[in-house]
């Protein structure tokens, strides 16, 4: 909900492109709290506005963006998204990050039903399918929500961000490439920060070190066919 109220407190102050980080998020929601700040309203099958929170995404049954704040229309929203993770299914919000937030086994398969039902619903009602969007599943969700009820353009928010910092030059230019993160683990290479920065070391011929506070699994498994 509070994404929502930044992005109405940016167009106050007449802003008109927004770039918004997203990543961790202590929710499991599609989006829809963000969009609720926006204006746009969820009903049940009785016509009543649904609750707040993972729990009530399998009880919406109609979206309704007729409230949308109409200054959002027009307003370039970019999502800078490291991850690639869908929004639903084994590689979605809540079976790769539930855990994480505290869901238990049963809380996640409950939220990712909640997920897969919300993207049923922003297919029939908005006419679009968010549900294999890369990124959809970032933030709890929060990418495909701002895909389908903002229209925003997710973009790979490292490759942003190492283009606009020209990165790829400095590590031409540098003899040791040395990264890190709190954690490294499996999710580290769906496209955070240590394995664009490793994959970019390996095409400039450069070597990599990588520091973290902590290691899930033995180092040699966290590869892939990038770093």
């Amino acid at each position: 909900y509070g994404i929502g109220e930044l992005f109405i407190h940016a167009i106050e102050q007449g802003v008109k492109k927004i770039i918004v980080g997203i990543g961790g998020s202590a929710t499991i929601d599609g989006g829809v709290g963000m969009a609720r700040a926006c204006g746009i309203k969820f009903y049940d099958d009785k016509g009543i506005e649904t609750g707040a929170g993972g729990k009530s995404m399998k009880s919406i049954s109609m979206i309704d963006i007729s409230s949308l704040d109409k200054r959002i229309r027009a307003c370039e929203i970019t999502v800078a998204c490291d991850v690639r993770n869908v929004l639903a299914g084994k590689e979605g919000a809540a079976f790769v990050y539930g855990r994480q937030k505290g869901a238990s086994d049963a809380d996640i398969i409950e939220l990712d039903n909640g997920l897969k039902h919300l993207a049923d619903l922003i297919r029939g009602d908005l006419k679009q399918s968010v549900n294999e969007l890369p990124g959809g599943g970032a933030a709890g969700g929060m990418g495909a929500g701002i895909a389908a009820f903002l229209n925003g353009n997710l973009k790979n928010g490292f490759e942003l961000i190492a283009d606009h910092a020209g990165l790829d030059e400095w590590i031409r230019k540098a003899d040791l490439v040395i990264t890190g993160e709190g954690k490294m683990d499996e999710q580290t290479m769906y496209g955070k920060t240590p394995a664009g920065v490793a994959s970019m070391a390996k095409a400039a011929n450069k070597p990599v070190l990588a520091f973290a506070g902590s290691l899930a699994g033995k180092p040699g498994t966290l590869t892939n066919n990038k770093g």
